[in-house]
């Protein structure tokens, strides 16, 4: 029989920037960079204009529609492969902190 792409299985979109969370922090006068497994969707987050009343205009925090971390990936990767996940994810993490080191 012929094969086709459609005989395995869909993986999630994968993007470093919504899987990894970069933590920094500084310790000891040193900047320390940690990068952190995204183990739930986080939303963005943005400034809304409103108006009040008076029609002055003040700034609100609101939630938005769109991912800024996706744990689609991270779960289907830990749901596939169990044995594997955690090496996996931490290869694709190294990569990322180099990457993001040049």
């Amino acid at each position: 029989g012929e094969t086709t792409m459609d005989a395995f299985p869909s993986w999630p979109p994968f993007s470093a920037a919504k899987v990894f969370k970069i933590k920094t922090e500084t310790v000891d006068d040193k900047v320390v960079q940690e990068y952190l497994l995204v183990e739930k969707d986080e939303k963005m987050t943005g400034l809304m204009p409103i108006k009040d009343a008076t029609g002055a205009v003040r700034f609100e925090v609101q939630e938005l529609n769109e991912l800024q971390y996706d744990a689609a990936f991270l779960r289907y990767v830990r749901k596939r492969f169990p044995k594997q996940a955690d090496a996996f994810m931490g290869y694709l993490r190294g990569q990322y902190r180099d990457y993001c080191a040049k």
